[in-house]
């Protein structure tokens, strides 16, 4: 009986513990199922084939990890990286002048210690992602000390579309993301406590997030405007911290010097390059004030944040914050953050008006302003009606009203698919040589690389390139779709014509009538129309079923030799 009693007092009393416990740490179980959530939805085709949307970005990367994995990371110079789609006239390795390379030195890390696994390779981007979503929870409650404004801002991150579908994709965007708000985490918590630690996390992290993408440096006004401009010579030349303020000097150092390296250096010695990441013949101030620029932003501002609830709650959200606007350090970060964002896009109106996924750097500010607009619809109503805890319904049926939009979004971007590029690419590895080369129809048929696992050149425009390509062991040419469009060159598909032989077609059974989807041809034969015909009816029949997320599509296609 005693025994049973103090059975039952210790059950109370770790009850008793537990409750406590999660009294105390509500937060961070809201905030791990915030990061579950998220993983949820960006772990949708984490081992899907390389065939989505800026599949060519993808293979930009992967080909990059790939040959340091094989090569080692200084086959070509110091960090210098290789992708498996050069230019005719460029170095025939693939060796290019660029940003950082961060993702690809991760992923080609992940590659020699795991084998060349796709899943892998996506995970470490998702993960990268995830921890943007913490560091800017970690921001918005230094920054305002509040957990309801810092967990919600959070929500609304692991729900938005751009970053669930693009931090799938195995491209620079997630690292830079990470690094720019963790800059902006330790420059937050450095302003409050002025520790040595913060201040050389905060020089890190900047300093890795430009070396990433350049145009992530925009978190440095933010940063400048909480920084104690007053007290500046006694902080930076005090003999007990000086050493530190030189410390994280030198680590900013490397931005500039890959910069000259990347830049200055390599084109100078790789053959055909122009220039490295930066071109400034792209900056275009008129390009906002066209009406084809906003023609597109219209279809990316939907799929990467949607209008309603997204884009309308943003406006509601900033014009709540500019009317609650307060002298305080939070509000000094992210008047920077929203004054920054005003040049940054007219800087970047070339590459936006071309890819979606330049958005990034603005999701952390869009998140929070959402997420403001939602806690003061919250706390206004709760002030009404004057019933506790009404604000939290508030806030949760404004996410759920945000959730559903945002994940059709992100649907519509996993649902850009572009099939058959690893059918293509998997039969020329199995049937070529590593040396060889493919001549494919590019926009967004890079993929068909990555799965071939070979170098590649867009399709010939002028019987010189494709002789050129041939010189340098091109024997495969791939038209897909819109690249049917070299059958009109009689120049071109005249030589073709003569010299290359169908391999794989792929159709789609329309009636009595074959929809082509791509054509393989291999360098030898001829390519007789009637043989053709002859030999794509008799051939075996194969399918391959595609996921979406409303359904599948099958695709058909037939092997001929």
């Amino acid at each position: 009986m005693v025994r049973h009693k103090w059975g039952v007092m210790t059950a109370e009393i770790d009850l008793k513990q537990l409750v406590g416990w999660i009294r105390d740490h509500w937060h961070v179980l809201l905030l791990v199922f915030i990061l579950l959530f998220g993983a949820k939805l960006r772990a949708y085709h984490a081992n899907y084939p390389v065939i989505g949307y800026h599949n060519w970005k993808e293979v930009h990367y992967l080909t990059e990890a790939r040959n340091f994995a094989r090569e080692g990371l200084f086959a070509h110079g110091f960090f210098v990286p290789a992708f498996d789609y050069p230019e005719l006239t460029h170095d025939p390795s693939g060796a290019h002048s660029d940003s950082f390379p961060t993702i690809s030195i991760l992923v080609a890390t992940a590659f020699k210690i795991i084998g060349t696994q796709l899943w892998m390779a996506r995970w470490i981007g998702i993960l990268f992602n995830l921890g943007a979503i913490i560091y800017t929870y970690l921001l918005v409650k230094q920054l305002f000390k509040r957990e309801n404004l810092a967990l919600t801002t959070a929500a609304v991150m692991a729900i938005n579309p751009l970053l669930i579908f693009f931090s799938r994709n195995v491209q620079l965007e997630s690292p830079a993301l990470f690094f720019m708000i963790g800059a902006a985490y330790y420059g937050a918590k450095w302003h409050e406590h002025e520790g040595k630690r913060q201040l050389l996390l905060a020089a890190a992290f900047f300093g890795a997030a430009v070396l990433t993408r350049y145009d992530y440096a925009l978190i440095a006004l933010p940063l400048a405007f909480i920084f104690p401009w007053k007290r500046a010579q006694q902080l930076i030349f005090h003999p007990q911290i000086r050493y530190w303020w030189a410390i994280g000097a030198l680590l900013l150092l490397v931005v500039p010097l890959w910069f000259w390296y990347s830049n200055y250096y390599l084109p100078d010695v790789l053959p055909g390059e122009q220039g490295g990441a930066v071109n400034l013949d792209i900056i275009d101030f008129s390009k906002p004030f066209e009406k084809e620029f906003w023609q597109g932003q219209k279809s990316y501002l939907a799929d990467n944040f949607t209008i309603i609830p997204g884009i309308g709650m943003l406006i509601f959200g900033l014009a709540a914050f500019l009317a609650l606007l307060k002298r305080n350090t939070g509000s000094h970060f992210m008047m920077g953050y929203i004054l920054v964002s005003i040049p940054w896009f007219f800087l970047m109106a070339d590459k936006l008006s071309g890819h979606s996924y330049h958005w990034f750097p603005i999701v952390p500010l869009f998140s929070f302003l959402v997420a403001f607009g939602f806690t003061v619809l919250g706390q206004t109503i709760e002030q009404l009606v004057k019933w506790k805890f009404v604000h939290i319904g508030i806030v949760l049926l404004l996410l759920i009203w945000l959730t559903v939009p945002s994940i059709a979004a992100a649907n519509r971007q996993f649902n850009t698919q572009f099939f058959g590029l690893d059918i293509a690419g998997e039969y020329i590895n199995a049937h070529s040589r590593p040396e060889e080369r493919v001549f494919h129809s590019s926009h967004q048929s890079y993929g068909v690389l990555r799965h071939a696992d070979r170098k590649g050149y867009k399709n010939p425009g002028t019987l010189a390139e494709l002789q050129q390509g041939e010189q340098m062991n091109a024997s495969w040419v791939f038209v897909y779709q819109w690249g049917f469009s070299l059958l009109q060159n009689a120049e071109v598909w005249g030589t073709i014509h003569q010299s290359y032989h169908p391999v794989q077609f792929a159709f789609v059974q329309e009636g009595d009538n074959l929809q082509p989807f791509y054509l393989l041809l291999k360098k030898g034969g001829t390519f007789d129309e009637e043989v053709f015909a002859a030999e794509v009816q008799k051939a075996p029949l194969r399918k391959k079923a595609y996921e979406l997320s409303d359904g599948q599509f099958t695709l058909q296609y037939v092997n001929l030799e």
